[in-house]
């Protein structure tokens, strides 16, 4: 909720909100190239994005696999405006008003180690630290908040693949 913090309170929040889109993965060689383009639909964002990522697959074993890869997500006007803009009947001395437009969203660079188990279960973990670009870097909203600016993340998934 934007009432969760003193600089968002006079936002309006975001719904969650369903997407559809377009996924594609391919191998050349060496190389993994994946994207996938999203429309969020019914409430919240309603906005589109894309994100390319890029990464190089070395193996460790029979069963193991070391991804290192770069991804970077843009974003139409309808999803910058949702998450970093700020109207200016909502605007603060704090947080002025901002238009947010299309463009870059972030940069990430990653590692992930997959453990494939036989019967298709597999074990990923995974981490990296992304940066928030172009107006979203720029936002009154995430600009004063240097702990967005550059995040770090850690996680892992199990799973089971078809």
């Amino acid at each position: 909720d934007s009432s969760d913090y003193d600089l968002t309170r006079n936002l309006a929040d975001i719904d969650p909100s369903a997407e559809v889109g377009l996924y594609f993965e391919s191998y050349l060689g060496w190389l993994r190239l994946k994207g996938d383009i999203r429309k969020g639909v019914g409430g919240g964002h309603q906005g589109a994005l894309a994100r390319l990522d890029m990464a190089t697959a070395i193996r460790a074993g029979a069963r193991d696999t070391l991804f290192l890869g770069v991804n970077v997500t843009a974003a139409d006007q309808s999803y910058m405006e949702a998450y970093f803009g700020v109207p200016t009947a909502r605007a603060t001395p704090q947080v002025p008003a901002f238009s947010a437009k299309a463009g870059p969203r972030d940069a990430n660079v990653y590692a992930s180690f997959v453990h494939s188990f036989q019967g298709g279960m597999y074990l990923s973990i995974d981490g990296g630290a992304g940066r928030l670009l172009g107006d979203a870097e720029t936002s009154p909203i995430a600009g004063t908040l240097d702990q967005v600016l550059t995040q770090f993340y850690l996680g892992t998934v199990i799973g089971y693949r078809f």
